[in-house]
């Protein structure tokens, strides 16, 4: 149960990713590639990325491998890891320094 829940984590995060980075990619070429066969358009979305989805992103992956190998302990409360997920308190802190 526990190896399903990191794999689904692993992969909400990527997917996170992917729709951010590569959704307008992704149906640019589809377009091309279908045209020929007739097939209609898909819009493009042309959304803005969000500042630091890549840091996020994998910040929570190593968050989620950590407290699955046992390195470090997932907090007593959900709203303290919302909100360090949002603080980006990592880049200006000292990795000794934080809990």
């Amino acid at each position: 149960m526990r190896q399903l829940a990191l794999t689904a984590g692993i992969a909400g995060n990527l997917a996170i990713l992917v729709f951010y980075k590569y959704a307008d990619f992704l149906a640019g070429n589809l377009n091309v590639v279908l045209a020929p066969l007739g097939a209609g358009r898909i819009p493009l979305l042309h959304m803005a990325l969000p500042i630091g989805v890549s840091f996020v992103v994998f910040e929570k992956i190593t968050y989620l491998v950590d407290t699955y190998r046992g390195t470090s302990r997932p907090p007593r409360r959900s709203r303290t890891t919302a909100c360090s997920c949002c603080s980006f308190r990592n880049c200006w802190q000292d990795r000794s320094s934080i809990s």
